[in-house]
């Protein structure tokens, strides 16, 4: 089934009058995701999020939210339908918490008690407390649950869309890391299309289930933060994340080169979602990750249908099986070729247990016939 699109850009180009920040760049954002986008300053991240709500417009091309081509769509109407949060927040100064969360539903039209009623579950939702936040000023907060509000503020309209233009980058480390961890699970319950702008690389990698990489205006890279990692495009993906954060002096024969991506399931997945992916891949089992991406177990068939028939709604963490063998990326082949014979799927990790890949009996058998077909031809 093909991945729902979000947004679209189609041979956009940006000239600001010095040369052209994006051109003839295209790009899909798939929905209900949290995709970020990094790359080197000027590469045209903030300009690529500003188009999205018409903060920006193309010079030429067009730019598609929803099927949308929002270039006939009112600019003021499609903004009102569209979260944004920004690193300095925003907040008005003057206004409680509760009248700066219902401001765009007020300009919506939405009365009063329907207003308070939407800032209560959003309070509750950002994990603060109505009857002790709504009446509070924006000084008497600190940075951290500022930066809640501000969430809450881009969720009051319930838009499927979110744009997040460095919005945690301002905050202390323990501050940045607990709201990096809120998010995510946020959005698992949410399911909105947050588009995250960051500098920090290792926010873009562990809050994301996309990261696009940016480069003079051009998609160098797209794809899972995994297969960014196990399989960078080229040389500048390399350099511009880090050496140190690529498997080094890897042997051909080894678990890195024949590890694939896409079957692994958040802890927070329904068993409904797994068994959905356990078929559109024709799988026998999924590797299990938890918040960071970490490693918990497996989750297959068996203990799926186990369950199942009972309650549909049971999340994946709930039958993960934990005690399941892994490899790192430097596992050689023949150590690999040994262990599959008795598992459905073998999870790769790296040293600190956060899954970059996943080998499994198909892949194997790719291997091996990648590996046949060289010999003949070498012959």
């Amino acid at each position: 089934m093909a991945e729902a699109v979000a947004v679209e850009f189609r041979n956009v180009s940006k000239d600001y009058g010095s040369g052209k920040v994006l051109r003839d760049f295209n790009l899909t954002v798939p929905k209900g995701q949290i995709v970020t986008i990094i790359g080197p300053s000027g590469c045209g991240k903030t300009t690529l999020l500003k188009m999205i709500n018409r903060l920006e417009e193309p010079s030429e091309g067009k730019v598609l939210v929803e099927g949308r081509d929002i270039g006939s769509v009112d600019a003021v109407s499609l903004r009102r339908d569209i979260g944004y949060v920004i690193q300095q927040i925003g907040l008005f100064p003057h206004m409680t918490i509760e009248e700066n969360i219902g401001i765009v539903p007020r300009l919506k039209g939405a009365g009063k008690g329907e207003r308070r009623e939407q800032v209560t579950k959003l309070l509750q939702l950002i994990g603060l407390s109505p009857e002790q936040y709504r009446k509070r000023y924006p000084h008497e907060l600190s940075g951290g649950q500022q930066q809640r509000i501000g969430v809450a503020r881009a969720l009051a309209s319930d838009p499927s869309i979110i744009l997040m233009d460095e919005p945690f980058s301002a905050l202390d480390p323990i501050s940045r890391v607990q709201l990096q961890k809120e998010l995510i699970n946020l959005n698992q319950r949410l399911h909105k299309t947050i588009v995250f702008v960051t500098h920090d690389i290792d926010e873009a990698l562990k809050i994301a289930d996309r990261v696009i990489l940016l480069s003079e205006g051009e998609v160098v890279q797209s794809s899972t933060p995994a297969e960014l990692l196990a399989h960078p495009a080229n040389e500048f993906v390399v350099e511009f994340l880090g050496p140190e954060r690529f498997p080094k002096d890897l042997a051909p024969g080894t678990a890195h080169h024949i590890m694939i991506d896409g079957l692994s399931i958040d802890h927070q997945a329904p068993i409904e979602e797994a068994l959905e992916l356990l078929r559109a891949n024709s799988a026998e089992a999924l590797a299990v990750t938890g918040t960071w991406g970490e490693l918990l177990g497996i989750v297959g068939i068996e203990e799926i249908s186990q369950h199942l028939l009972h309650d549909s709604t049971l999340k994946v963490g709930a039958i993960v099986q934990s005690d399941t063998s892994s490899l790192l990326a430097h596992t050689p082949l023949s150590e690999v070729f040994e262990q599959i014979r008795n598992h459905r799927i073998l999870p790769v990790v790296d040293d600190s247990n956060r899954l970059i890949g996943t080998v499994t009996r198909s892949s194997v058998i790719e291997a091996l016939g990648r590996h046949l077909h060289r010999e003949e031809h070498s012959a």
